[in-house]
């Protein structure tokens, strides 16, 4: 993370800069003032190419890396970016004091492209209260007591893409159901027709050809599953490429899941995307897979970053976190439970269907 980075001064009274979400323009903290941004020099064809996910860092360019000086958290392991002149600062993910010591400056790929915010911090707070309001099973003090413990950062989270095309040959059976029929007896002696489902099993294989694309991974692994729950929300048709004008004003985190490390998640989920395409081609009305092998081709990657609002509320001495997405307004945080409102919902179910079961005897 960077604090406030690239301090533009406004043309207008010299005051620092911050990006207005939803904008192209750089509003001023004092007199407020928009100072629309020179988009002249965005380079929307660095923004839009692919780089080979098997070249090594010293294999690109010095324009597409950069050096950051950067401290990992020992509590949350949250990757943190200082200038040169800072020594100490807390971590903005759990607020841990951070000590910066000795050389930490290594060689990172840099994003090529930048979601902005589109979501005001004022939204950000409405969304908050609302989501708040709309808890199911929350206990009933909650809103009033839900405090809000450091207001909301304003954070781009480093994420990676890729693009992958897989061809997997596959064997399996196709399972088709057919029917025959059964005398049953019935309590009172008399008899009942009633039909018993089989399965019809056929031998099948093929090939599936599946692409991947824009498949989004985070950079950072202390975002836990509230994170995982708002980057499928991001819409890239909304990207511009990476300047630091975008950022004034917000803080951004490097990327401490590298892209190989990265690659592996994304390996686990088009395994699965995978497996449901072969079961669709098997079709039928059960299938099974008995081998499968996928090949990868054309392996490519971006690294961008996308806008998050994080921040935690505490009720009752624990602190809840909650982020939402910076360009969406979708929220994911965890929150309480009302054991007493849980149980008397629980006890009105068994006694719903104890009433049917009475009235049906």
């Amino acid at each position: 993370m960077a604090d406030n980075q690239n301090q533009v001064k406004c043309r207008q009274c010299g005051g620092t800069l911050m990006f207005a979400p939803g904008t192209t323009s750089l509003q001023c903290e004092f007199c407020g003032a928009m100072n629309e941004i020179d988009k002249s020099n965005w380079d929307y064809a660095g923004m839009a190419t692919k780089h080979n996910f098997l070249a090594d860092i010293s294999d690109l360019p010095e324009t597409e890396t950069e050096v950051v000086h950067s401290v990992k958290c020992n509590c949350c392991g949250a990757q943190t970016t200082f200038s040169s002149n800072v020594h100490s600062a807390n971590c903005d993910f759990c607020g841990s004091p951070i000590t910066v010591g000795g050389d930490a400056s290594s060689k990172r790929i840099k994003p090529q492209g930048v979601i902005p915010f589109k979501v005001t911090q004022e939204e950000g707070r409405n969304k908050f209260a609302s989501w708040i309001k709309g808890l199911w099973f929350a206990p009933g003090d909650l809103v009033n007591k839900a405090s809000m413990e450091s207001g909301l950062t304003g954070m781009y989270i480093p994420y990676w893409l890729y693009y992958v095309d897989t061809v997997t040959r596959y064997t399996g059976k196709r399972g088709e159901y057919y029917y025959t029929e059964k005398q049953v007896k019935q309590a009172d002696g008399t008899m009942k027709t009633e039909k018993e489902q089989h399965t019809r099993w056929h031998p099948t294989s093929g090939t599936v050809y599946k692409n991947f694309k824009d498949l989004i991974i985070s950079g950072s692994n202390t975002l836990g599953s509230e994170g995982d729950n708002l980057k499928k929300k991001f819409k890239f048709e909304g990207m511009v490429p990476y300047n630091e004008q975008i950022l004034s004003g917000y803080k951004s985190e490097t990327y401490s899941v590298d892209l190989k490390e990265a690659y592996k998640e994304a390996q686990d989920i088009m395994e699965r995307e995978i497996k449901d395409a072969i079961k669709e081609e098997i079709g039928g009305d059960k299938q099974e897979i008995e081998s499968k092998q996928t090949t990868e081709n054309n392996i490519e990657y971006k690294h961008i970053l996308a806008p998050l609002w994080i921040s935690a509320f505490r009720y009752e001495g624990k602190s809840y976190r909650f982020m939402i997405n910076g360009q969406t307004g979708d929220l994911s945080g965890s929150r309480p439970y009302s054991k007493a409102k849980i149980a008397i919902f629980i006890a009105s179910i068994v006694a719903v269907i104890t009433l049917l079961i009475l009235l049906l005897k």
